[in-house]
Order: C-alpha cells, then sequence, then structure tokens
C-alpha cells in the first residue's frame, strides 16, 4: 500500500554555507578552489606518494610517470586535468602545500598501486572530521538551521554524529543535482534547500556521501521500494544517516508491541521505521530481526518468499534465514 506524501505547503528553508570570503579565511593556506571532487581513495593516495617519493611536481611529468609505471585509474582515465584535480585536493587536506611539497607525512607504510589498507582509512577519515568542507556538511545533520554556519564547524565530532545526529532525506528539486533536504517524511514538512548558483556545494554532497560509505560510517539507502508516493515532483529521494552504535539491550518484541497493532508486518517497512529511529546500519537491522524473531518464537514468526518476487535493488531490504528472503513477520500474543 502505497503512503502518500504531500509537501505542496511545506516551507522552504535556506541552508546557511561557507562563501568564497569564509572559506579562504578556513584554509591554512588561503586559497581557492575549496571543493575537491575526489571519490577514490586509493587514486589520492597514490598521486600522494608520487609526490612524496619522486620529483615530479607538474602534471604532465606526473602523467607520464603514471604511464610509465602502469598505474591504474578506478573509472576514469588519468588526464591532466583530473591531476590538477587530485594535486588540489591534497592542499585542501592539508598534506602537501602550494608548491606540491608534502607537508604532512602520511601513508608511510603504503605503496603506489596496492590497495587501501586499514591505516590508509584512518588518514583518511582524519581528513573527513577535519577538512572545514566536509564539517560543513556535517553540521547539516545537528544543525540544519544555523545561520552561521561557521560557528557550526567546531561543534561537530565523530562521536555527536553518532550519537545525536538526525537522519536526511536528499532528493532533487528542479535540478540535476541534490538540493533538497527532508528531516521528515511527512506532510508538509520543511525543504531545506541548497540555494541556486550554489551547483559547487551540491556536487560536493555526493563526494561527502561516498566517503562516508567508504568510510563505514554512513548509510544510504534509496526510497524508491518502500512505495511513498509525493504530491509534489521529486527525483532520487534517500534516506542518509550517519550510523549510531547498535545497543545491546535492543528488545525487538518490545519494538513491535509499541510500535504496531497490526499482527501481519512488512519487513522492508519495519527495517525502515528502525532506522530512521535508531540509526543503525540496514544490516544490523536484518541481523536483529532475524535473532530476535528466534529468540521469542512464540510470539513472532518469520514469513519467508521467493527472490524472483523481489526487485533487485529492493534486496536489500529483506533478511534472508535458511536461504530465504523473508518479507513478513506474524506477531502472536
Amino acid at each position: 500500500m502505497h503512503q502518500h506524501i504531500d509537501l505542496s505547503k511545506s516551507e522552504l528553508i535556506s541552508l546557511s554555507y561557507l562563501n568564497e570570503d569564509d572559506a579562504r579565511k578556513q584554509s591554512d593556506l588561503n586559497k581557492g578552489w575549496s571543493f575537491s571532487y575526489v571519490y577514490h581513495f586509493s587514486e589520492l593516495k597514490d598521486l600522494y606518494l608520487i609526490l612524496k617519493k619522486t620529483t615530479y611536481r607538474k602534471p604532465k611529468d606526473i602523467i607520464d610517470n603514471i604511464k610509465k609505471i602502469g598505474l591504474n585509474f578506478e573509472s576514469t582515465p588519468w588526464e591532466e586535468r583530473r591531476i590538477l584535480e587530485q594535486i588540489n585536493a591534497l592542499k585542501n587536506f592539508g598534506l602537501i602545500d602550494l608548491n606540491n611539497e608534502i607537508i604532512e607525512d602520511v601513508f608511510e607504510n603504503s605503496n603506489i598501486g596496492k590497495p587501501i589498507t586499514e591505516s590508509d582509512l584512518k588518514v583518511f577519515k582524519k581528513i573527513y572530521f577535519n577538512y572545514f568542507r566536509f564539517k560543513e556538511i556535517h553540521s547539516w545533520f545537528v544543525e540544519p538551521e544555523s545561520k552561521n554556519r561557521i560557528s557550526s564547524l567546531d561543534k561537530i565530532t565523530q562521536k555527536e554524529l553518532s550519537e545525536n545526529s538526525n537522519v536526511l532525506f536528499p532528493f532533487s528539486k528542479d535540478n540535476k543535482f541534490t538540493n533538497a533536504f527532508l528531516l521528515k517524511i511527512e506532510d508538509s514538512s520543511d525543504i531545506y534547500t541548497i540555494e541556486n548558483g550554489n551547483e559547487d556545494l551540491m556536487r560536493f554532497w555526493d563526494v561527502y556521501v561516498k566517503w562516508g560509505q567508504a568510510l563505514n560510517l554512513i548509510e544510504k539507502f534509496s526510497l524508491k521500494e518502500l512505495d511513498f508516493k509525493f504530491s509534489s515532483h521529486i527525483k532520487s529521494l534517500s534516506c542518509v544517516y550517519h550510523k549510531s552504535i547498535v545497543q545491546d539491550d535492543f528488545d525487538l518484541l518490545q519494538f513491535l508491541k509499541e510500535e504496531y497493532k497490526a499482527k501481519y508486518i512488512q519487513i522492508p517497512k519495519l527495517i525502515y521505521k528502525i532506522a530512521i529511529r535508531y540509526r543503525f546500519s540496514i544490516e544490523e537491522i536484518k541481523e536483529i530481526i532475524i535473532k530476535g524473531a528466534l529468540k521469542n518464537s512464540e510470539n513472532i514468526t518469520l514469513q519467508r518468499t521467493s527472490e524472483i518476487f523481489i526487485r533487485e535493488k529492493g534486496k536489500m531490504f529483506f533478511p534472508k534465514y535458511r536461504d530465504s528472503y523473508v518479507s513478513h513477520i506474524m506477531l502472536q500474543y
């Protein structure tokens, strides 16, 4: 059954943001071009190590060296523009100076062309929680209504995001980029927007989410499989949140008794409800459901379904038990 949400009367609220002057003041190098559209850790690590271990500094020389050693790329072939993007990111993140010389010694035990290690991930995690453009978006999860975004930056910590942050529901509103966010999926919910003309920030949202997922900090899933229908045209609506630590004492049966009057419950809707309430990872929620059902087998019965009835993109919302997907649970009490 579809759940219809009416956003026709929603208030539009502009997210405050750092302008170019604000950004220069935040930069240790007092530079512009503060948005870095770098999605792959391995490429950034390899470029850093090339600067660290060779004398190559010009993009053309770096490209020639990359071809010589046969360094692989992640998705887009190496070219000078991409090298400039990577170098700019290393400057923004405080790893090299304006002359492309190393100023922070990291990736000590890493090698060019080798897979990312746990030690490497610690470097990227530090960047994620220290670079001001990431911190700017961190603050949306805690203080979306802030009128002074700079004042919000230093308040945000990993602990704060894990324990006290909000769930965001990003989507595209009359734009090809993500530029709008809901805090709640309900009628007339306020819509927080990135102002038109601020496409750099819109694009950086995708970098932010990709890094968060790669660091296992962020959960993201589409709401397309959950049968929400909106009165206004909304593109690519998803749910994004910083994962919290699973509570060891979480009681599935008690949660079901408090939240449901019906005895027949759809698993995807249950997973969604637990996710937005507690911000556990989807995989952990599926494990909670299976373990909770087995523990309370006299009250909870698992209803299995065939894989052919589940759309491919919707499989993440169906836990597996004994090699079959579970679609519903039956309550008996």
